[in-house]
């Protein structure tokens, strides 16, 4: 039971994302290209940011809510060299890349898992089930191609893959404030 949680809560992290990133498409342009020390400043970023901020689920929403929040409360963003757009460019390629860099076996398995989770669940109706299949479905439609999307970042972000993994399957409310 703990691996299907663990499962459905990484499915749930990466489908929101890939959920709201499928419908973008940002043009970065030549001049731009995710760096290592980009992909390393968001990892750390999020890291640092999400005691105060909550857990982290990437839209670009939240992109602009960490942004404004952070600003009025210490500018670590500004201060690791964003601006408000590269910091939402550099977000979004370093959650693709995220998941394209986490192994083909390993999604393929966890979204069986998660698939299997809802179809063994006792407490859903027929209708139900049905319905929560069809929304895991669009889902892992959206995960792939996310996963097209992340392909070119994916070299840059694997070696933090382990910490995104981390920050974006543990739950845990905002810091008391």
């Amino acid at each position: 039971m703990t691996e299907l949680r663990s499962g459905l809560q990484l499915l749930c992290g990466v489908a929101l994302a890939a959920a709201v990133l499928v419908g973008m498409r940002w043009w970065t342009g030549p001049a731009y290209a995710l760096s290592s020390r980009d992909a390393a400043a968001v990892v750390d970023l999020i890291e640092r940011l999400k005691p105060q901020f909550g857990d982290f689920a990437y839209d670009e929403e939240i992109a602009d809510e960490w942004f404004d929040e952070d600003a009025a409360a210490g500018g670590l963003i500004a201060g690791a060299g964003f601006s408000r757009e590269r910091w939402k460019v550099a977000l979004g390629e370093t959650i693709r890349g995220f998941v394209a860099a986490i192994p083909r076996a390993e999604v393929e398995a966890m979204l069986s898992g998660a698939r299997e989770g809802i179809k063994a669940m006792k407490e859903l109706d027929p209708l139900q089930k049905k319905e929560a299949l069809d929304a895991v479905d669009e889902q892992i439609r959206a995960l792939w191609a996310m996963r097209l999307e992340g392909a070119p970042f994916a070299d840059t972000v694997r070696p933090y893959v382990p910490r995104l993994r981390a920050l974006l399957t543990s739950r845990g409310g905002p810091a008391e404030k």
